[in-house]
């Protein structure tokens, strides 16, 4: 089973050229929006841009300007969520790319474990291991 995972100090972020090809292969609309400001509400707004290491991409064109409510309708998930780590797509996308996924802060792998086990991710500053009762990989 194959498994993706940050192996570096930092954290698990995905590259833009990263999510383009998960979106080109998905055949997913790709745009990229980045927080822009906060107002006096605390509610955070985000312009459209063409790439930047932390953006979020959303599977819907929003203009020059969206809110969060509106971009978290669209965004597309990365393999930072748990139940995405063996998605067959964002492997083929880290196996594709290599060190391009990467961000300034990310060093993503994918590691192989044994089949059917049932394994934790264990996090320390953004380094992750795969642990199954005694066992690291």
């Amino acid at each position: 089973m194959k498994i993706l995972l940050n192996k570096c100090f930092g954290g698990f972020t995905i590259s833009s050229d990263a999510y383009s090809l998960y979106c080109e292969k998905k055949n997913i609309e790709c745009h990229f929006y980045k927080e822009n400001s906060w107002n006096i509400l605390q509610k955070c707004t985000f312009e459209q841009v063409q790439k930047d290491p932390y953006c979020y991409c959303v599977s819907k064109d929003l203009g020059n300007r969206a809110d969060y409510n509106t971009l978290s309708k669209y965004i597309i998930k990365d393999p930072r969520d748990y139940d995405l780590r063996t998605d067959k797509t964002w492997i083929e996308v880290v196996e594709e790319l290599g060190e391009k996924v990467d961000t300034w802060a990310s060093n993503i792998c994918v590691i192989e474990i044994p089949d059917g086990i049932e394994y934790e991710i264990h996090d320390y500053d953004g380094f992750e291991t795969v642990y199954e009762k005694g066992r690291c990989w």
